[in-house]
């Protein structure tokens, strides 16, 4: 469950003054797999869904009273695929500091799993989306439970489908 801790937002709406509170709770469920055939090549991706379980209530701003609501916007369902392939090039468990390098490509697949809501003309204009972007790097293992990951991100979509140019990461993980 995602609880909402952002802020609310104050728009304006052709003229008009609106505030949508951030009032959503997110359920999002995921399975993950792995799979290793051999001490060389590993393979591993997840599903993961995201319901909106209720929505972020719209009031009209203009009053100084107190605020009307009208209506609830709905946030739309989304659907997440994840495929990655690696390689270990160097695997060595005993090593001192660095015990493994792996090229990693992954395809993240992000889609609406129904149309787009509205109150007032706020919502997805585009009503539907579908992202699909390619991720290439570097797995460093560094000793028995860390992992430094360097890797760039690139859209293979266009218009309303493409979120970024490009994208460069660095990441860090510490197993416990």
């Amino acid at each position: 469950m995602i609880f909402p801790t952002g802020r609310d937002a104050s728009l304006d709406v052709d003229g008009l003054t609106v505030l949508v509170r951030n009032d959503a709770f997110h359920f999002q469920p995921f399975l993950g797999w792995l799979w290793t055939p051999n001490d060389c090549w590993f393979a591993e991706g997840f599903m993961q869904a995201d319901f909106d379980t209720n929505g972020n209530k719209v009031f009209d701003g203009r009053t100084g009273g107190p605020l009307t609501q009208i209506g609830v916007l709905q946030e739309q369902s989304l659907l997440y695929l994840d495929f990655a392939i690696g390689r270990w090039l160097y695997n060595n468990p005993c090593g001192h500091l660095l015990t493994g390098i792996a090229p990693v490509v992954e395809f993240h697949y992000t889609t609406t799993m129904q149309d787009a809501d509205f109150v007032w003309g706020i919502g997805n204009q585009s009503n539907r989306v579908d992202v699909l972007n390619i991720t290439g790097g570097l797995h460093f293992q560094l000793g028995p439970r860390s992992t430094w990951t360097v890797a760039g991100v690139a859209p293979l979509r266009t218009g309303d489908n493409k979120l970024f140019d490009a994208e460069a990461r660095v990441q860090f993980d510490r197993r416990f």
